[in-house]
């Protein structure tokens, strides 16, 4: 019987600290919320205000960060599973650009633009990842170099 870390790839663990690094984003967007609540005087339940834009714009970054999350989580530990490396780059690469677009959007909404970029092209990278593995693993790509190798 096999092990866990017999199975999975080498360097696997980045991966999943990539994603733990995730949870931590969302702990820094948890604190920057609160601290707008007190601020602003916004409080709970309310996430959006009337009177104090900068809140929403704060509490919007941390909305946007949990609807992004998920997509994150899965195609980096999906992915991960074939490119690991890859996958670890993409993941920080997605972290950095989260903070830098919550950072700007906070600041001022016509900001965002570059941390949203950044976190897209490596959304897209990691999303390719998990085709990839995909695609291996449900035997499309072995029939392709099957079929063309003739």
């Amino acid at each position: 019987m096999s092990s866990l870390a017999q199975v999975l790839p080498e360097r696997y663990g980045y991966v999943v600290l990539a994603v733990a690094g995730g949870s931590l984003v969302n702990i820094y967007h948890i604190v920057q919320v609160a601290k707008a609540r007190k601020q602003y005087s916004v409080k709970a339940p309310l996430t959006y205000s009337e009177d104090e834009p900068a809140f929403n714009r704060i509490m919007r970054a941390h909305l946007n960060y949990l609807e992004n999350y998920p997509f994150f989580a899965c195609t980096m530990l999906l992915g991960g599973l074939q490119y690991p490396r890859v996958s670890t780059s993409a993941g920080v690469m997605w972290l950095v650009g989260r903070i830098w677009y919550a950072k700007a959007y906070a600041e001022d909404s016509s900001k965002r633009g570059s941390g949203f970029m950044i976190s897209s092209l490596a959304q897209l990278l990691m999303l390719g990842n998990t085709i990839g593995f995909g695609l291996r693993h449900a035997g499309v790509i072995a029939a392709c170099r099957a079929r063309f190798s003739r």
